[in-house]
């Protein structure tokens, strides 16, 4: 059973670090599409996440429109299956997953950064998303974290 929200709203209003040992998944449920909104002035979030990662409903609202108030971290070791994004919900933020692919299903707007150990795929679904790197996270360190890697290519077709 995943940990996550089915039809929920969570709003943060402050730096929230959440740690799911576990799969998470935003999604919908009777109460209608879930969402994260991260808000103004002082809402960010940090998510470790040691499981499968599926973001749907309407995904995580940055609200702030500043990649570096939201993090996701996935920690798995595993490098089967992937961090999927199945909505179409836009994202503003930063996923970085370690030891799996991040597989974009669906058109979205993503502004900020998309980070894999292996690879970014947009798979059949994903016709024509939008992606806009922030070069400045760049240079952005989040605290307790160690990013195994950088992004030394840059391939856009």
């Amino acid at each position: 059973m995943p940990t996550g929200l089915l039809g929920y709203t969570l709003n943060i209003d402050r730096p929230v670090k959440m740690v799911v040992n576990g799969n998470f998944k935003i999604g919908s449920g009777p109460g209608g599409p879930a969402k994260i909104v991260v808000r103004p002035p002082d809402g960010a979030l940090q998510i470790f996440i040691s499981g499968d990662v599926t973001l749907d409903g309407d995904g995580i609202v940055n609200q702030t429109n500043d990649p570096r108030k939201v993090a996701l971290f996935c920690t798995d070791n595993s490098t089967t299956n992937s961090v999927k994004y199945t909505g179409a919900a836009d994202f503003c933020g930063v996923i970085y997953s370690e030891n799996k692919p991040i597989d974009i299903q669906q058109n979205a707007t993503f502004s900020g950064a998309l980070l894999s150990g292996q690879y970014v795929r947009f798979s059949s679904g994903a016709t024509n998303p939008q992606f806009h790197y922030d070069t400045a996270l760049r240079h952005v360190r989040f605290s307790n974290v160690t990013t195994p890697y950088i992004i030394t290519l840059l391939t856009e077709s």
